[in-house]
């Protein structure tokens, strides 16, 4: 593997990605997206002559395949909706060659590198994000597009829901959970803590219950995986004192504050929660999504084998939604991913996509010795997929390159021997 200078990097190109993602949302910068798309093709294409001697195992030959077939069949089931597969699916078969180069170049280093930053990233849209908690009014709210449909922001009230820089407060909760679960694994420092709680408050003042869903799945899934570290660290604690006693006072400060703020902070989430969760729901936003499923599931077996199998083709369920209103009038989304794949790509797209992600489960379990950045990968995902039920990515290419960056972190195989890594001089 090539030589990496960590310390003299630039920012990683996958971070780029995400930061474009996040501009896309912006009216001013939203053509950032396709220039980072355009940018990465030819740095890809330059990666092609200049890594012509990496020898590729037939495992990755076979992800290449596939990822290839992948957006080959997406053009094909699609062909009205090209301009449409071309500006919002592209990027997850560039991004998965861009970083199968880079891993099979570079190795776990590139991993390390890229959650690094990644982790300095979102702490400081963390931090920043008090401006919202205390005015509960985005930083940014000149930039933004106000014209999401079925959405009331609530400026200045205490209904307002903070979102950071992601223009929506699912997102916003989404990427601080992926905060959360960098900073378990890349911050040592007593610092940690201090940002472990701000992520906390940032992810409850989101009010996302499918946030709060995620973070308490997650935190499951993470001692259901290091059980026995877990339980061995509460048994035989290692006692650094100056840690302990910064863990004590900052645990003072959050029991008092949870103390005092019991009553507002319970009332908030059994206001959000309401019946929701109850099989007779009145809920506005659980009876939008649980008609819309009725409504598609509907649709797809009562229109021939061919629909049920193939689906209408990708960008095709927005305007069904916005033909068949159910709740929310002019609501062109189905709030779940998997639901708008199911419409788009029948039983065969769902089936596939499934598929991939029992793959990387199964791949991820047999990987005994598995380095810190694939079990990172690996939580992230497993909260993406978990969301994933709550809201269309296909509107947020911020999801889609986090997304596509664990893909192929979880896929590709690339040298994990973390005493084998090397250090690289050039990062991009």
């Amino acid at each position: 593997m090539k030589e990496m200078n960590l310390r003299d990097l630039n920012i990683n190109v996958i971070l780029i990605g995400i930061v474009a993602g996040i501009m896309w949302r912006f009216p001013i910068t939203s053509t950032v997206i396709y220039l980072y798309m355009a940018g990465l093709l030819l740095l890809l294409l330059l990666k092609l002559f200049r890594d012509s001697d990496l020898r590729i195992s037939r495992k990755n030959s076979l992800i290449l395949i596939i990822s290839i077939l992948f957006i080959l069949t997406i053009y094909l089931v699609s062909f009205d909706e090209i301009a449409f597969v071309t500006k919002r699916y592209l990027i997850l078969v560039i991004l998965i060659f861009y970083l199968f180069f880079s891993l099979l170049r570079y190795g776990v280093g590139y991993m390390e590198n890229f959650y690094k930053q990644l982790t300095v990233f979102l702490n400081i849209l963390s931090v920043a994000n008090l401006y919202q908690v205390i005015f509960r009014k985005p930083l940014l709210l000149n930039y933004m597009d106000l014209a999401e449909v079925g959405y009331n922001y609530h400026f200045g009230s205490a209904a307002y829901r903070t979102m950071s820089v992601f223009h929506h407060p699912i997102i916003c909760g989404l990427f601080f959970i992926i905060a959360f679960l960098c900073n378990m694994y890349l911050i040592k420092s007593p610092i940690k803590y201090v940002l472990q709680v701000l992520l906390l408050l940032n992810i409850y003042t989101t009010s996302s219950r499918s946030a709060w869903l995620a973070l308490a799945l997650i935190i499951m899934v993470y001692i259901l995986l290091n059980n026995k570290r877990f339980i061995f660290s509460i048994l035989r604690p290692r006692v650094n004192y100056l840690k302990a006693i910064n863990i004590c006072i900052i645990t003072s400060f959050v029991f008092l504050f949870l103390i005092l703020n019991f009553d507002e902070i319970a009332k908030t989430i059994i206001d959000r929660f309401g019946d929701s969760l109850t099989k007779n729901s009145t809920d506005g936003s659980n009876l939008q999504r649980t008609l819309t499923i009725a409504m598609i599931f509907d649709h797809m077996f009562d229109n021939g084998g061919s629909i049920l199998l193939f689906g209408h083709g990708a960008g095709t369920v927005g305007d069904f939604m916005l033909r068949n209103p159910v709740l929310i009038k002019d609501f062109g989304t189905t709030d779940n991913q998997y639901l708008s794949w199911f419409f788009e790509f029948g039983l065969v797209g769902i089936t596939s996509y499934l598929s991939l992600v029992l793959f990387i489960i199964i791949k991820y379990f047999k990987n005994k010795n598995r380095h810190w950045t694939k079990d990172l990968s690996f939580l992230c995902f497993v909260v993406i997929s978990f969301e994933l039920v709550f809201f269309d990515a296909i509107g947020w290419p911020v999801v889609f390159v986090m997304l596509g960056f664990l893909i192929g972190a979880l896929t590709i195989e690339y040298d994990e021997n973390e005493n084998s890594k090397t250090e690289m001089k050039i990062q991009y």
